[in-house]
């Protein structure tokens, strides 16, 4: 914190040299500021990627009921069975299945086109900025400063060769990836359950 003190006008020499600090703290505030801001943004963006992939799904079974339930006379319309909510359950898996490994496979793809992009002297860097993240979304540590510093010093030695929409793709994809197999797991689990009890 700097303390203004009467005798540091009175030299020039002091002056500017108090003037010059308190131009370097205002310069260091604001970019302490945008790269708060930055963060805020890219997180305001994958948010709104989340809430467009839900109204999607939403939309998209909506549209679904509204065709089942149409097409069906209404002197036939029951309430779902156990059996029935199971299979649609074991359906949506198989959807949920199939969209893991399309998006595994669009991960594979990236990751290739990425890593010969890096090129070999940038690619174990390339693989630790990946294990790095993937290690920080596992353990849900986000906002650890930790992770974040690792990540923003890989990211600084991999902008030789990657931009960072590059790195913001990839993320967002194995993060997608990740959070997918979370939720099959969980089902499977469910289901180990069942055919125990």
């Amino acid at each position: 914190m700097l303390i203004v003190r009467p005798e540091y006008f009175t030299n020039p020499y002091s002056k500017e040299k108090w003037i010059n600090a308190l131009k370097n703290k205002v310069e260091e505030s604001k970019k302490e500021l945008s790269e708060t801001d930055r963060e805020k943004v890219k997180k305001i963006t994958r948010l709104e990627s989340k809430i467009q992939e839900l109204e999607k799904a939403k939309e998209t079974i909506s549209k679904q009921t509204q065709t089942e339930f149409s097409t069906q006379n209404k002197s036939t319309q029951t309430d779902l069975t156990m059996e029935q909510i199971e299979n649609q359950e074991q359906t949506m898996n198989g959807v949920k299945i199939q969209l893991i490994q399309n998006k595994k496979t669009q991960l594979t793809e990236l990751i290739v086109n990425l890593r010969q992009k890096s090129g070999s002297s940038l690619e174990k860097v390339f693989e630790l900025y990946l294990e790095t993240y993937i290690s920080m979304v596992r353990q849900e540590k986000e906002n650890d400063n930790f992770f974040q510093g690792q990540l923003t010093a890989l990211e600084k030695v991999l902008s030789e060769k990657l931009n960072k929409e590059e790195l913001e793709k990839i993320t967002q994809l194995q993060r997608e990836v990740l959070k997918l197999e979370e939720q099959l797991n969980i089902f499977t689990l469910k289901e180990q359950y069942k055919t125990e009890v």
